[in-house]
């Protein structure tokens, strides 16, 4: 796997560490090719010798702390838009913040698409077989998802900016149907600290 694309995991990682809306822990397995064997994965390492890239991250919605938390889930992909390399990752939190499912495909055969009419560009992409990091019961029918063909389009509509980045909207299509607006989804197109322009979108 190309540097662009270790860079873009580890922006992945620092984001789940703690600048996401998911916070995760450490994950755990028994190094079956379904958890963590001990050693480091590739999409951890970012060989530019500075360690994880920090990532402005999407803006947050603003509610008050009353010390009670909620079961949270979010998808959060990652393109390198030099070498058209990337990944979706899912993540699960259950309420008393234990992480319930930690995991990720790579996006395959990506090509460009020119029929989402409402997006600036899009692809479209096939997933790979899944990789698990954290199974506690919280991932389910999401480990199902090999093979399936989806789109990915970055909206014309922006709808916010936060430390610099412009986020727009995000469109999604399933196995070759309509682009659909995706409720909660956002996009941005961000430069790593080589220049290197990339793609990131999630839906929370």
């Amino acid at each position: 796997m190309c540097r662009n694309i270790l860079i873009l995991i580890a922006l992945a990682v620092a984001c789940r560490s703690g600048k996401s809306e998911v916070d995760t822990a450490d994950s755990s397995g028994d190094g079956d090719g379904t958890g963590d064997s001990g050693e480091e994965n590739w999409w951890e390492t970012d060989d530019t010798g500075e360690g994880e890239i920090d990532d402005t991250g999407k803006p947050e919605d603003e509610k008050p702390d009353d010390g009670e938390k909620e079961a949270s889930e979010a998808w959060t992909g990652y393109i390198s838009l030099e070498s058209m390399e990337g990944v979706i990752l899912y993540s699960a939190v259950d309420a008393s913040g234990l992480e319930t499912c930690s995991l990720y495909y790579e996006l395959l055969n990506m090509t460009d698409a020119d029929d989402c009419t409402s997006c600036q560009f899009a692809i479209t992409s096939e997933l790979s077989e899944v990789l698990v990091e954290t199974d506690a019961g919280g991932c389910d029918e999401t480990m199902d998802l090999e093979g399936l063909n989806l789109g990915f389009g970055h909206g014309s509509e922006m709808i916010g900016e936060y430390e610099g980045v412009a986020y727009h909207t995000l469109f999604i299509s399933e196995e070759g149907e309509d682009w659909e607006e995706e409720e909660g989804g956002y996009s941005a197109e961000m430069e790593d600290e080589d220049g290197e322009p990339f793609w990131t979108f999630g839906i929370k």
